[in-house]
């Protein structure tokens, strides 16, 4: 308990009464640092086709390339180059040993296909997809290039 007086000119005093109550010590439980290992993914050999749970991303991945498109999102991709005559932005495509790229592609990877469920993983030849809650990250596992696909962003690396 605090007590703090006060005086003034008239003389009179006035008196304080501040209350403090004692938290106890909240005990935390040791948080794990020990990093996760990834998923082991299911390999495949030819061209397959899966889709995020919530069915909003679609993929196809063969040993060359993988490729995801977005049904729903609340981004915008770049500027459209002349170049491109077809749909522009609705994915993301990514070639070994090659850098990740927007899609320009009339045709598109969403479909019906199998779940890749959330906290498991794909993977054709050096190439790799994991599937998070948060988001539909592809790589290229010898370079280190991929993509990262959600409806809030997506991200070229």
């Amino acid at each position: 308990m605090l007590v703090a007086g006060c005086g003034s000119d008239s003389g009179a005093k006035t008196t304080t009464v501040v209350q403090t109550q004692t938290v106890p010590h909240a005990t935390k439980s040791p948080v794990d640092r020990t990093p996760k290992a990834p998923p082991k993914p299911t390999v495949v050999k030819k061209l397959t086709s899966f889709t995020s749970p919530t069915r909003n991303i679609g993929c196809y991945i063969d040993r060359t390339s993988v490729r995801c498109d977005i049904q729903k999102r609340d981004w915008k991709p770049p500027p459209k180059p002349r170049k491109c005559d077809l749909d522009w932005g609705q994915g993301i495509g990514l070639s070994a040993g090659r850098k990740p790229s927007i899609i320009c592609a009339g045709d598109t990877a969403l479909n019906r296909s199998r779940k890749l469920a959330y906290g498991t993983a794909i993977a054709a030849g050096v190439l790799r997809c994991d599937s998070r809650s948060t988001a539909m990250t592809c790589r290229d596992t010898e370079t280190g290039r991929g993509f990262t696909l959600s409806r809030q962003i997506y991200k070229l690396f």
